[in-house]
């Protein structure tokens, strides 16, 4: 009975043990995350991918995926950590080459700066980045592989400032007893966006 109490519990302390491993293992996984970002059609806009957990790497080769219907990535621009000894291909959006990363735990990796387009449709685009096993090595030309969280460009309707306000009569009186009396607020342009009133007399 001893021994397989013994037994028992070596066993519930080898899963134990394991399960600890596994989640560390998997805590420590390298991450490449594209950050989100909301604009409104016509505007410029800016997305950052950072790293956590990256081992460094001397070479690397990805795409940025996504739908260029409604944007344009116009610039890639490497940040610090990644700037000695890099190459963007500016002549090949949206494919990337680089070299040489320091072994940093979290890091800004890059800055990708999409048009959106004066006509592109309200949404979400999805915008990530793709690479395939040897793209990306160290120095002793290990392959280094990274999960991918991707992230978003949210496409806004373009708020309609107020350029004027009047109300629908020019005077107005109301005795005591005669009940109420309504003002409506007459907005220009008429399609304006905010046409919240705070009323004060």
């Amino acid at each position: 009975m001893k021994k397989m109490m013994a037994l028992l519990l070596s066993f519930v302390l080898l899963v134990t043990t394991a399960v600890n491993v596994t989640w560390v293992a998997a805590a420590d996984t390298p991450t490449m995350t594209v950050g989100s970002v909301e604009g409104y059609k016509g505007d410029t806009v800016t997305l950052s991918v950072t790293l956590e957990n990256n081992p460094g790497f001397s070479a690397a080769s990805v795409k940025i995926e996504f739908d260029d219907t409604n944007i344009t990535l116009t610039d890639a621009e490497l940040c610090e950590n990644f700037a000695a000894g890099a190459f963007v291909s500016y002549d090949n959006l949206p494919y990337i080459t680089f070299v040489k990363s320091k072994n940093t735990t979290e890091s800004e990796f890059l800055k990708l700066t999409f048009k959106i387009a004066e006509n592109a449709e309200l949404g979400d685009i999805s915008v990530t980045v793709l690479y395939t096993e040897g793209d990306i090595s160290d120095s002793d030309e290990n392959n280094v592989n990274f999960n991918v969280v991707p992230g978003k460009i949210s496409i806004k309707e373009k708020p309609v400032p107020v350029t004027g306000i009047a109300l629908d009569k020019q005077t107005a009186s109301i005795d005591t007893g005669d009940g109420i009396l309504t003002l409506t607020p007459i907005f220009s342009p008429a399609t304006a966006t905010n046409k919240n009133v705070k009323w004060s007399s």
